[in-house]
C-alpha cells in the first residue's frame, strides 16, 4: 500500500537524519580531541618519525674521526626514503646520508630555529639533540603533516573533565534524537491504534483521513461503519427474534391452558373408563411439559438477549439449597432417587436473583432424577473456593455421553440439539449472575455439576443469614 511505503518513507527519512546529526556531533567531538593530540605516531614498536631521530642520535658515533650510524637505523631510514644530517654548533653540515640536492650544508641560527619543529624546503624535519651538536632527519614532500598545538597547563588538567562531559552530552545528544525520532514516527499511528481500540470495542470510529497513513485511516473509517450497520441488523435481528418467541409463547399457553383444562376432567370423570382416564392423565402430562418447555424458552430467550431483569438481593447458599430441595421433594416425593446434603458452608452469601437460582438448582435435581428412572444417590455440597462459592451437584446414576452433555450445554445452538433446554438454562442464569457452569459426565461414572457464582461478605444479623 501507498500509505505503508510513505510511513517507511517518513521513518527512514527521519532515521537518515538522526544518523547524520549524531555523526556530526561526533565528529565536532573528535575533532576537538584530536587537536590535543600532537604525536599520534608515538609508540615503542611501530614506525615513528619522533622516535627514529632519537634512536638515530643515539647510533650515530665518531670513530677515527669520521661519524658513523648504526645500520639498523640506516635500513630503517632508506626503508621510508628518510635523509639525516647532523649540524654542529656552527650552523654546519658534519655528516649525511642520503641529503637531497637542493638541501643547504650551512644554516643560521635563525633558519635552524625555523625548520626545527616544521619543513626544511618543504621536507617534513625531525630533530633531537646530539652531543656534537644537533640531528635532523627528513621525509618525503607530503609524508607527513607537521604542526604544533600549544595548551596551557590548566587545560591538560581538566582535559578528562571534558571528556566525561562529551561522553555524558554524547549520550544525552542520542537520548533526544532517539526520544525525537520514536515520537516523530508514532505520531502519526497514534490515531490508527486508538481507532482499532475503538473497533475491538464495538465503538464507532472516525478518523481523520491525512498524513503519511490517510488510506489506512480510511479503510478503518469503512470498516467502522460497516460493522456499525451489521450490529444494527443484528440487534434489529435479535429483537424480532426475541419477541416473536414471546409473542409464540403468549399464543400457546391460551389453548395449551384450555387442553389441560379438559383433559384434567377427562382424568378426574369416574364414568370414563380407567383406560380414557389414563389417556387423559398422559395428554395432561404431556401437556404439562409442553408449558414447561414455553416456559424454559421464553426465560432462555430473554436471558441471551439481556431482557431478563434481575432482582437482586443477599441470600444465604445454605438456605437457599434447603428450600430448593424441600420445594423439590413436595413436588415430586415418589421420585426414586434419595438426596443428601453434606459439607455446607453456613457463612456463605452471594447476591442473586432468587427466583432464577431456584429454578436452576431445581432444574439440576430434575435431571438426575429424569435421567435416572431406576433410581440414583444425589449429593448437594455449598463450600468457598478461591473467593466463589461452588454449589455442587452429584448423582452416581448412568451419566451420559460427553457429547451429548456438550450438546445439552450448547443448546439451542448445537448442530444436533438434545432435547430439553434445562442444563442450558443453568448455563446462562449462573453466567448472568457472573458465574461460570460446569458439567462432567461419563457412561457409567454418574453426573456432576458446579456452579460457580461470586460470593459476598458474610454479614452476621442480615436477612439472609437467619436460619431455614
Amino acid at each position: 500500500m501507498k500509505s505503508i511505503r510513505r510511513f517507511l518513507g517518513r521513518f527512514l527519512i527521519g532515521l537518515f537524519v538522526c544518523v547524520m546529526v549524531f555523526l556530526i556531533a561526533n565528529i565536532a567531538g573528535l575533532s576537538i580531541y584530536l587537536r590535543v593530540l600532537y604525536d599520534t605516531h608515538e609508540g615503542e614498536t611501530d614506525f615513528s618519525p619522533s622516535r627514529t631521530v632519537r634512536v638515530a642520535v643515539e647510533g650515530l658515533v665518531q670513530r677515527d674521526g669520521q661519524y658513523q650510524l648504526a645500520p639498523s637505523v640506516t635500513k630503517e631510514l632508506q626503508e621510508h626514503g628518510a635523509w639525516a644530517m647532523l649540524l654542529d654548533d656552527r650552523g654546519k653540515v658534519v655528516w649525511s646520508l642520503d641529503l637531497p640536492p637542493e638541501i643547504p650544508l650551512s644554516y643560521t641560527p635563525k633558519e635552524i630555529a625555523g625548520f626545527t619543529r616544521y619543513y626544511l624546503k618543504d621536507y617534513p624535519v625531525f630533530c633531537w639533540a646530539h652531543p656534537d651538536g644537533l640531528v635532523v632527519t627528513g621525509y618525503p614532500k607530503g609524508a607527513y603533516m607537521r604542526y604544533t598545538l600549544d595548551f596551557a597547563e590548566s587545560d591538560v588538567r581538566t582535559l578528562f573533565q571534558y571528556l566525561v562531559l562529551f561522553v555524558i552530552g554524547n549520550s544525552l545528544v542520542a537520548i533526544l534524537l532517539y526520544a525525537f525520532l520514536c515520537w516523530w514516527t508514532v505520531r502519526p499511528v497514534r490515531p490508527i491504534l486508538h481507532g482499532l481500540s475503538c473497533l475491538a470495542h464495538g465503538e464507532a470510529v472516525q478518523l481523520a483521513e491525512r498524513g503519511s497513513l490517510r488510506e489506512v485511516a480510511a479503510g478503518i473509517n469503512a470498516a467502522s461503519g460497516e460493522l456499525q450497520r451489521r450490529d444494527a441488523a443484528l440487534r434489529k435481528k435479535d429483537e424480532a427474534r426475541a419477541n416473536w418467541i414471546a409473542g409464540i409463547s403468549h399464543d400457546i399457553r391460551t389453548p395449551l391452558s384450555v387442553i389441560l383444562g379438559y383433559a384434567g376432567e377427562l382424568q378426574d370423570d369416574p364414568a370414563l373408563p380407567p383406560q380414557e382416564q389414563e389417556q387423559a392423565a398422559v395428554i395432561c402430562r404431556q401437556g404439562i411439559r409442553l408449558r414447561d418447555l414455553v416456559s424454559d424458552l421464553n426465560l432462555v430467550s430473554r436471558l441471551e438477549y439481556d431482557m431478563q431483569p434481575l432482582e437482586y438481593r443477599l441470600l444465604r447458599a445454605a438456605k437457599l439449597v434447603r428450600r430448593t430441595v424441600t420445594d423439590f421433594m413436595n413436588a415430586m416425593p415418589e421420585n426414586p432417587c434419595g438426596i443428601e446434603l453434606e459439607a455446607i458452608d453456613e457463612s456463605i452469601q452471594l447476591k442473586g436473583d432468587e427466583r432464577l437460582l431456584l429454578r436452576a438448582l431445581t432444574n439440576l435435581l430434575q435431571n438426575s432424577v429424569l435421567h435416572n428412572p431406576q433410581g440414583c444417590a444425589i449429593r448437594i455440597a455449598v463450600r468457598r473456593e478461591d473467593g466463589f462459592c461452588l454449589i455442587c451437584v452429584y448423582d452416581d446414576g448412568v451419566g451420559a455421553d460427553p457429547q451429548k452433555l456438550e450438546n445439552l450445554l450448547n443448546a439451542p445452538y448445537a448442530p444436533k440439539r438434545a432435547h430439553g433446554l434445562g442444563l442450558f438454562l443453568v448455563r446462562r442464569i449462573t453466567e448472568a449472575h457472573g458465574g461460570q457452569f460446569i458439567a462432567h459426565t461419563a457412561p457409567g461414572q454418574g453426573f456432576s455439576c458446579e456452579m460457580k457464582l461470586p460470593c459476598e461478605p458474610f454479614i452476621k444479623g442480615s436477612p439472609s443469614a437467619d436460619p431455614f
